[in-house]
């Protein structure tokens, strides 16, 4: 009966926006337990439902969207990139219509550019949930759409600065996370490695939950004092979404940075000149700048990418 209790809990705090949406927590169990009974199907899950990798999604993508059309879902979940894809597909085909009620991304950064184009291309409203592999579902997005409702019964969230001590309402700094409900293993004000800020304004849905937003992971790569953030280069690739799948920075040496970029079908060479010429105003133009373009069945990964890696710290370990 507890492990019950739990699992619907869980339920729960995914799916929060759709019974402040007025959608009954009674449909949306029986909805979920109709898909993987193969019965009324209502969600379509891009890894749970139907499965589909890159190489499907591009070599057979006239049968995944036959099966899209016949799964007759009311919402597209997945990882913002997977979904981007898609859409960045479907952009070019214009004798294929799909559509969904509603989008539920998780996993990674959804950005702006990301919500809009997933949104005009899928007819949906799109909403984001924030959570981690120890804590599970941590926050939710509102009709709103202006950072994430934390679910302040299982949770506390702080935001602190380098050395450990709160920052005022209003600044951004290291998330820390205390779970309520774990009894057996207490996770207590645990750095998740996240960035973000806590707004102090009532949200205009009305709800008075505590809300926040998410700025990234604290990554960078300094090259010769020079540093170049997540905040520096996620904005660069965001004004490329549908033809930048997929991005990775790679520290080779000193005075070398390897872009790796998985291109959509949107991607057109001057994009790579662009990129170029912002790295440079950075970096400073002494720094070789590499691209690595790859075609989607190139992926760095099926599932959440590391974006920034040193390199010359891997060859240091091994010397």
């Amino acid at each position: 009966m507890e492990i019950y209790r739990e699992l619907l809990y869980t339920l729960f705090k995914r799916w929060r926006f759709l019974v402040w949406e007025n959608v009954s927590f009674r449909h949306i169990v029986s909805s979920i337990k109709s898909v993987k009974l193969g019965e009324r199907k209502r969600w379509y899950d891009l890894h749970a439902s139907l499965p589909v990798d890159t190489k499907t999604l591009y070599t057979e993508f006239n049968t995944v969207i036959s099966n899209m059309l016949s799964f007759n879902a009311d919402i597209i979940v997945g990882y913002p990139s997977k979904i981007t894809e898609l859409c960045s597909i479907l952009s070019t085909k214009p004798n294929h219509k799909l559509s969904f009620r509603y989008c539920s991304t998780a996993g990674e950064t959804l950005t702006e550019a990301q919500r809009t184009f997933i949104k005009k291309t899928l007819s949906c409203e799109v909403y984001d949930r924030y959570g981690t592999e120890e804590f599970r579902v941590i926050g939710v997005e509102c009709k709103k759409h202006h950072g994430f409702h934390l679910n302040s019964e299982s949770f506390i969230l702080e935001v602190v600065d380098s050395k450990g001590k709160k920052v005022l309402n209003g600044e951004s700094g290291r998330i820390i996370i205390t779970d309520l409900e774990n009894h057996i293993m207490p996770f207590i004000r645990y750095d998740i490695g996240d960035w973000g800020e806590i707004l102090t304004e009532k949200c205009l849905c009305g709800l008075n939950t505590p809300r926040f937003i998410i700025e990234g992971r604290s990554s960078s790569l300094e090259f010769e004092g020079k540093v170049i953030s997540y905040v520096d280069i996620n904005f660069l690739m965001t004004k490329h979404v549908g033809a930048i799948l997929q991005w990775q920075l790679r520290k080779k040496s000193k005075k070398e940075l390897k872009v790796i970029l998985v291109r959509g079908s949107l991607f057109d060479s001057q994009i790579t000149s662009t990129l170029e010429e912002k790295f440079k105003n950075i970096l400073g133009g002494g720094i070789d700048v590499q691209f690595d373009l790859r075609e989607p069945m190139e992926r760095i990964s099926e599932r959440k990418c590391k974006l920034f890696i040193d390199d010359t710290k891997n060859k240091e370990a091994l010397s």
